[in-house]
């Protein structure tokens, strides 16, 4: 199975999410909105992994491993910035035009 139907087969899962966003932000901010929800619902599973590895674990044993606390760091980065998108969607583009005095 290659990754273009393991993505589609998302979408898939996610189909009446991504409608219900469509029509409350339009497109492609919907996408927007759902990407940034499966974010959240992956760093909340990262999170629970985390856990699962610590448990037990005293000590220097209990820091989380370092490519879970990246991961966990990225995924944060990324959902802030999605969220930047979201909240400008709104403003008005600023006016690029040069204005001459002709």
């Amino acid at each position: 199975m290659g990754g273009a139907s393991k993505g589609t087969s998302l979408l898939a899962e996610h189909a009446e999410s991504r409608e219900n966003y469509d029509f409350q932000w339009g497109q492609p901010w919907g996408d927007l909105a759902l990407t940034l929800d499966i974010l959240g619902d992956l760093t909340a599973r990262l999170g629970q992994h985390a856990v699962y590895c610590r448990a037990g674990k005293s000590g220097a044993e209990n820091k989380l491993p370092s490519d879970l606390e990246r991961m966990l760091q990225e995924l944060d980065a990324a959902r802030s910035l999605i969220r930047q998108i979201l909240s400008n969607k709104n403003q008005a583009p600023a006016d690029t035009s040069v204005k001459t005095d002709a």
